[in-house]
């Protein structure tokens, strides 16, 4: 970080810079004037919701919205391998959009089709590279994206604004949740959660890959063969009423400098961006790019706002790393006895 003026603006990544307005670096925005302060976070070219859970006792430091491309394509999917599922599966579950939108889709089938797809394809009697698969671990971060679906929650932000962490022993759904979905994907035939197999979704070995909504615009799956359905993450059961998102922790913030020496300048130049963002980049890349051009299908660009319209956060998935660290759940591996 300059101790200079160089910079009036700090572009930071959430997972990684998060933590620079704790020491100092971000001006809180509600301590500025008016005169200073031309940022309307309320407008629709900013992402209310998701800042307004950036704030603790009324302070704001950082902002997001369009101006990230990450915000508008981080949202958490589930890629599904066209012709391995219809050929399989086509005739058990239907067309696998009308089963997302009758709110059906579980990681119960997922793993109950992982199980059925498992092929092992060079028999040598283990799961591994030349086999036919339902579902890998492509990084960390799947099973953040697998637990934010299923409903975990990492806090609940209370009317008076106050904080209850949901990461606590008398939590027992959060327990169950956990213990639930880390049983099912440790030991279901046809998941591996051990190796990174990033490439074989692409080469149509693999029937589900999680991931970010922006990876369809990756060369190497607008390359893939294979056409694929985009879906949202799976519920946890039939109870659970809505699906949700993970939205990707690389997400973009933007904040004013503590060497800012004009405020007033600083805070416009920053609405004027994310207003044209709204007007103009998120059109071409959300609304175009994402939803029509990478698309393979006429029900994606429907399924993609679904899944970018139930992204979850709370204040513990942004300020994890800071806290006491949740990490835990997603780097200490499939456990059997993560829950204790």
């Amino acid at each position: 970080i300059s101790h200079t003026d160089d910079y009036n603006i700090l572009w930071a990544q959430q997972a990684g810079d998060i933590d620079l307005c704790l020491d100092g670096y971000v001006i809180d925005l509600s301590t500025l004037s008016d005169d200073e302060n031309y940022i309307n976070y309320e407008q629709d070219w900013w992402a209310t919701n998701y800042i307004n859970h950036y704030t603790y006792d009324d302070e704001l430091f950082w902002l997001s919205g369009p101006l990230s491309l990450i915000y508008l394509g981080g949202a958490a999917c589930t890629l599904v391998n066209k012709r391995i599922y219809d050929a399989n599966f086509e005739a058990t579950y239907g067309n696998i959009y009308d089963y997302v939108r009758e709110g059906k889709w579980t990681i119960d089938d997922m793993a109950a089709m992982s199980k059925t797809i498992y092929s092992d394809t060079n028999t040598n009697n283990k799961l591994d590279e030349g086999d036919v698969i339902g579902f890998a671990f492509t990084h960390s971060w799947v099973i953040m994206q697998l637990l934010i679906g299923v409903g975990v929650e990492g806090s609940v932000r209370n009317a008076d604004g106050s904080i209850t962490f949901g990461i606590t022993k008398e939590n027992r759904k959060y327990i169950d949740t956990i213990q639930k979905t880390y049983n099912l994907f440790s030991s279901t035939e046809g998941i591996d959660n051990t190796t990174n197999w990033k490439s074989y979704f692409v080469e149509g070995n693999q029937l589900f890959r999680l991931d970010s909504i922006s990876y369809i615009g990756d060369t190497e799956i607008r390359e893939m063969q294979d056409d694929f359905y985009l879906i949202p993450t799976p519920k946890l059961d039939l109870s659970q009423t809505e699906y949700r998102s993970a939205m990707s922790d690389g997400n973009q913030l933007m904040g004013i400098s503590y060497t800012c020496e004009n405020i007033p300048a600083a805070t416009a130049t920053l609405e004027l961006m994310a207003y044209a963002s709204k007007q103009m980049v998120e059109d071409v890349y959300y609304q175009e790019a994402l939803k029509y051009k990478f698309s393979r299908d006429d029900d994606t660009p429907e399924m993609i706002e679904l899944v970018h319209n139930s992204v979850y956060v709370d204040f513990v998935l942004i300020w994890e790393r800071y806290l006491f660290d949740t990490h835990w759940i997603r780097y200490s591996g499939y456990k059997n006895n993560i829950a204790s």
